[in-house]
């Protein structure tokens, strides 16, 4: 598991106690030996010691979506055998609901011949399959 060190900047030392987080960069780590390493942290780990700060939002990308260690990649974290489940999961209701919206803001807008509708997440896109039933 990784750790981060104290910031030097008195005002994130004191918001992220024991991180090292400056300007949104993740700029030290360490190893704490007590706690598991995972095939992820040992990666993130030689990739940081290797080539230095990274964003966090490059952090975030790694630990969900990296092909060999993420998140999202290695596991189907939806439903009853996942770690969550979402209201498009439970029922087709949610989604049909949300397209009886759309449509009343689709008439409201004077029926636009293109109109974007976006899903956003890692999801299997259940709620665009039902809010299109509609």
């Amino acid at each position: 598991m990784l750790r981060f060190l104290s910031s030097s900047s008195p005002s994130l030392g004191h918001i992220f106690k024991n991180n090292n987080i400056y300007n949104n960069k993740i700029v030290g780590i360490r190893k704490v030996s007590k706690l598991k390493h995972t095939k992820l942290s040992e990666y993130l780990y030689t990739s940081l010691k290797a080539r230095g700060p990274i964003t966090v939002a490059s952090y975030m990308r790694e630990c969900l979506t990296n092909q060999e260690f993420g998140y999202y990649t290695t596991r189907d974290p939806f439903g009853e055998k996942g770690d969550f489940i979402t209201a498009p999961e439970t029922t087709q209701m949610f989604g049909e609901l949300i397209g009886l919206w759309t449509y009343q803001i689709w008439k409201k807008l004077k029926q636009p011949k293109k109109l974007r509708l976006i899903e956003c997440g890692p999801g299997r896109g259940t709620l665009s399959f039902d809010l299109l039933r509609v």
